[in-house]
């Protein structure tokens, strides 16, 4: 995820990796188009808990020449209790026994700790999975 903050004494530029157990419950609906294929619609809710990430990114001050350019590096480990709350919807095409899914998160992050500034972070999230239905 890319973040960018801006301020009328600096710029602020990030990327964040953030790996996450996700606990999705999901209302989904068969559409059975002949013997073979088949579309599920889904849409839900979730609830994810960050078991470990990083955010790098540095920054610009943009008038104080005195003060210079500052890189931030944060490690985020369980103990920050970093957890996400969202909707999920997709959309799965299945041929036979093997499916395609297609699904987006939408949801934000909140931090517990004091350890960040950003609190109620909006995340955007596309998985595209292949699966074998047993």
């Amino acid at each position: 995820m890319r973040v960018h903050l801006l301020s009328d004494e600096f710029t602020f530029e990030a990327t964040e990796s953030n790996y996450s157990l996700e606990v999705p419950l999901l209302f989904t609906y068969n559409i059975q188009m002949n013997k073979n294929i088949s579309i599920k619609p889904q849409i839900g809710f979730f609830v994810a808990y960050t078991l470990f990430g990083e955010t790098e990114g540095e920054r610009v001050f943009k008038q104080n020449y005195s003060n210079p350019n500052t890189e931030i590096s944060y490690n985020y480990l369980p103990s920050d209790y970093l957890i996400g709350i969202g909707l999920n919807t997709g959309i799965s095409f299945i041929y036979k026994n093997i499916s395609f899914t297609y699904s987006c998160d939408l949801g934000a992050e909140t931090l517990k700790s004091d350890q960040s500034t950003y609190h109620n972070v909006s995340m955007l999230t596309m998985f595209f999975s292949l699966g074998y239905n047993f």
